[in-house]
């Protein structure tokens, strides 16, 4: 993610997200060989791959500290608030 920590702002604003994940969303997609009818958050989960505007968020928090244990740190943060963002995703099963 080159240069994250200078346009992570950008995942504030949901227009910038939205063009962002339109390329991101199908590299995810590609992964689990899934279809586009596939949520989001569901693709993520099942790729193993957090959300891109979490991403940003966690390599601008890197950059900031700097030290090597940082790294677990932030994952592990990043993780959190990935499953924070999976328990308040609207889930739909088959026949819903």
């Amino acid at each position: 993610m080159y240069g994250a920590p200078i346009w992570r702002c950008a995942t504030e604003t949901q227009a910038y997200i939205r063009q962002a994940e339109a390329v991101y969303r199908p590299a995810g997609l590609r992964v689990i060989s899934g279809r586009p009818h596939v949520s989001y958050d569901a693709t993520y989960v099942i790729a193993g791959v957090p959300p891109l505007a979490l991403l940003a968020d966690e390599r601008a928090r890197i950059y900031q500290r700097r030290p090597e244990d940082v790294k677990e740190e932030e994952r592990r943060e990043t993780l959190r608030r990935w499953q924070d963002r999976w328990d308040w995703a609207p889930k739909r099963g088959h026949g819903e």
